[in-house]
């Protein structure tokens, strides 16, 4: 299959065979007619309109970034509030205990037992993000 060619119908196919330029070696033919177009096209891009469209190289990292933060305070966040829900629940059992409510007692302790492990299992999770960030940003607080 032939390539199209930008061109080919001017003139004589002398003159057209005269006009062609071979393009890197691959047999493929260009005019030269057609490569002063595209030159003349590339010319009416200034460079800081090319350069304007394209980010910064340290955009991916600043997200990736603010997305670990986020994350290390939203685990902060479920291990706060998993302390505080093990504690009035123990609490709560502890007096439901006093008033011979024992098998309430029981079953809140069970979820306090949940909670203590959710707690401790976010402390895990919170070490282990805390320490890939150490390493992706060692100069960052």
């Amino acid at each position: 299959m032939r390539p199209m060619i930008a061109g080919a119908a001017r003139g004589s196919p002398q003159e057209n065979h005269r006009e062609y330029i071979q393009c890197s070696g691959r047999g493929h033919r260009v005019s030269a007619a057609s490569t002063r177009q595209l030159s003349d096209v590339v010319g009416l891009i200034s460079p800081s309109t090319v350069t304007d469209r394209i980010p910064a190289p340290s955009t991916p990292h600043v997200r990736i970034r603010e997305e670990m933060l986020g994350l290390m305070q939203a685990l902060s966040e479920g291990i706060r509030i998993d302390r505080l829900m093990a504690d009035q629940l123990s609490q709560i059992s502890d007096r439901a205990r006093l008033c011979g409510e024992g098998e309430m007692a029981d079953g809140l302790l069970d979820v306090t037992r949940r909670h203590r492990v959710a707690e401790l299992e976010g402390q895990g999770r919170l070490a282990a993000l805390e320490a890939r960030y150490a390493i992706l940003f060692p100069d960052e607080p």
